[in-house]
């Protein structure tokens, strides 16, 4: 079986082991021509011919490699998009890509804005807004997503949508991203004059 290109695997994280193996066993490694003629040869060991035995030990010596990279591999250096960011785990246990406590980087955390969904894509911070919100001033790294979209008459349903006020002695309303509007606190509308007028007291 041939092994996956590692061009493909450059853009996700794939297990670490899983990686390792792959790249050990790529068609053009020297284990690659180990493991072919063992796979051919199921003799026991006393019936192998010299040649043979000495690929059999060279197999079991790049086995013991490849084991012994996985538990140490800072020895090694890590595999692309791979970091050992946990001195008490071995190896290099960290996905960079996609860890938003280690983006990019070791500790190089994603920080939590207001309003907003955070995730980290091939080792880079990315933002969107939450649900009924939006970076109307385009300073999400200041203050995230900072307008209500449901609530702000100035910004009603999407950004920089004032709400217009028609009804005299009225004021503007929006709720649920809709502009509406109505008479202003201590006032009640007129039908007759079609406008707002003062609540009576008695």
């Amino acid at each position: 079986m041939r092994a996956t290109p590692l061009h493909l695997l450059s853009s996700y994280c794939p297990p670490r082991s899983s990686l390792l193996v792959l790249v050990f066993l790529q068609p053009s490694s020297p284990a690659f021509d180990f493991i072919a003629p063992v796979q051919t040869h199921p003799a026991p060991l006393s019936e192998m011919s010299t040649s043979q035995q000495w690929r059999h030990a060279g197999l079991m010596v790049a086995v013991a490699m490849v084991v012994l990279f996985i538990g140490s591999a800072d020895a090694w250096g890590c595999p692309s998009g791979f970091k050992n960011c946990d001195p008490y785990k071995p190896g290099c246990e960290t996905c960079i890509k996609n860890d938003v406590n280690n983006c990019g980087d070791c500790k190089k955390q994603c920080k939590d804005l207001p309003y907003t969904t955070k995730k980290c894509a091939d080792g880079k911070c990315v933002y969107s807004c939450k649900p009924g919100w939006a970076d109307c001033d385009k300073n999400m790294w200041s203050n995230g997503c900072e307008k209500d979209l449901g609530k702000d008459t100035a910004n009603c349903g999407s950004c920089y949508n004032k709400c217009k006020v028609t009804l005299k002695g009225g004021e503007a309303t929006c709720s649920g991203g809709k502009c509406g509007q109505q008479c202003k606190k201590g006032t009640k509308f007129d039908k007759t004059k079609n406008c707002c007028v003062p609540v009576k007291a008695y």
